[in-house]
């Protein structure tokens, strides 16, 4: 039977802690080790299912020709200040500082290194940098959490000035999750380590702050009470209150930067940086495959990307980027698009996919992933860097100015900058 990602991981925390030397003595919090006697043995592996490389008919994004072309509105370009001056006008956090229409792009507008937003409680979260002007390139990462009112309710500073010169080069990403329904953890991974910092996720209050001695290759994800993330050899479950291995599941095949590594908030999924290219999905509350897909080739290591609103996994091979279903593997999208790395986003029910060109304005386009068609495309504001959407809402991003675009009739298509 399947168990509960909480039951697997206090099993594991006390099969680790048996021993009359062990670490987690010293480091074991009484919250978790209450827990741990309700602990199970975790059922025997399921043969995971293979699956088949069949992409669908291609659909060339790179020329208007043979694309359902439409015209769009473009609106007026707004220009957000970097996040932590939007934040802290005054030095220091405060309110919400936008409407709540205008919360999304003008988060998008100012890029932080991570946000969340959460239903129950009603909460939104954002990370973002801090620069101190004495340390050069060397910022810290903020962490103030709002309620639904836009209150501030509390805010954190993890210092990251430990990396010194060497930031920039080490620095890998931040993210930004919940763990075991309590706690919030935020952070940053390193070449040589990751980051975190776990608070109680209604006062801040810090359960656990340091550096944990492992490489991850996803954004680290709160499953149940664990803090999981992929190091070169397997998935590593991490205790959110000592940053202690709870458990560790070997990979088929080596990591590091090389592979290719994606996740979900259920899966990571996985494709070794030498030997066969086979793509794997992983489930993060068994520790077991759930399906594989051998590929014609090796997807490019950073261009794993989910929607969970999608039930989509995409990435690039050669010129192209692939869509395919995360819960069978099964591929639903075959999109050409030339030497660029798309920006993408999801709006409803459809994947928003914009490809940059050198010579012309950027192609913005809407695919339906069930059918494998493509609904409308356009020509986007010339300059447009990013893509990103909010229900039925698309912005774009150039280097500072955020606009929205609308599918309109009548309105000029390919208007830009």
């Amino acid at each position: 039977m399947n168990l509960s990602t909480r039951h697997l991981a206090l099993a594991a925390l006390t099969l680790l802690c048996a021993g009359p030397l062990s670490a987690c003595q010293n480091n074991a919090s009484p919250e978790l080790a209450e827990k741990s006697a309700a602990g199970e043995v975790q059922a025997a592996a399921d043969t995971p299912v293979g699956v088949a490389w069949a992409p669908p008919e291609v659909i060339d994004l790179r020329q208007p020709e043979g694309l359902p072309m439409q015209a769009i509105s473009i609106g007026k370009p707004t220009i957000y200040p970097r996040c932590h001056e939007l934040f802290e006008p005054e030095g220091n956090p405060g309110a919400w500082p936008v409407e709540a229409d205008q919360a999304h792009p003008a988060l998008f507008g100012c890029e932080p290194e991570a946000w969340l937003e959460l239903a129950d409680p009603e909460l939104r979260l954002v990370a973002y940098a801090l620069p101190r002007p004495e340390t050069g390139s060397a910022t810290d990462l903020r962490l103030s959490a709002y309620n639904g009112a836009g209150e501030l309710l509390w805010h954190r500073t993890l210092s990251r000035q430990h990396q010194g010169k060497n930031f920039n080069a080490n620095f890998r990403g931040s993210f930004l999750t919940r763990v075991d329904g309590r706690f919030i953890c935020a952070g940053t991974r390193w070449q040589g380590g990751t980051q975190a910092l776990c608070a109680h996720q209604d006062s801040g209050e810090p359960i656990f702050e340091g550096t944990m001695n492992f490489w991850s290759g996803i954004a680290p994800v709160g499953v149940g009470a664990a803090l999981v993330g992929v190091d070169i050899n397997g998935i590593t479950l991490r205790y959110p209150f000592s940053g202690v291995e709870m458990r560790h599941r070997k990979l088929e095949g080596r990591g590091g930067r090389t592979a290719f590594y994606a996740h979900t908030s259920t899966h990571v999924f996985f494709v070794p940086g030498e030997g066969d290219p086979v793509l794997s999905a992983w489930n993060l509350e068994t520790l077991q495959l759930d399906w594989q897909l051998p590929l014609p080739g090796r997807p490019q290591p950073r261009s794993g990307e989910t929607f969970e609103d999608l039930g989509l996994l995409v990435f690039k091979l050669d010129e192209h980027l692939y869509a395919l279903e995360t819960a069978t593997g099964k591929q639903r999208l075959n999109l050409a698009v030339g030497p660029d790395n798309p920006s993408l986003a999801s709006s409803a029910q459809e994947l928003l996919v914009m490809v940059r060109r050198s010579d012309a304005p950027p192609m913005v386009a809407s695919l339906n992933p069930a059918d494998a068609s493509a609904n409308w495309a356009a020509l986007g504001p010339l300059g447009s860097l990013a893509l990103s959407a909010e229900g039925p809402r698309i912005f774009t991003r150039s280097v500072r100015a955020v606009r929205e675009i609308t599918p309109a009739d009548g309105a000029q298509a390919g208007a830009h900058d």
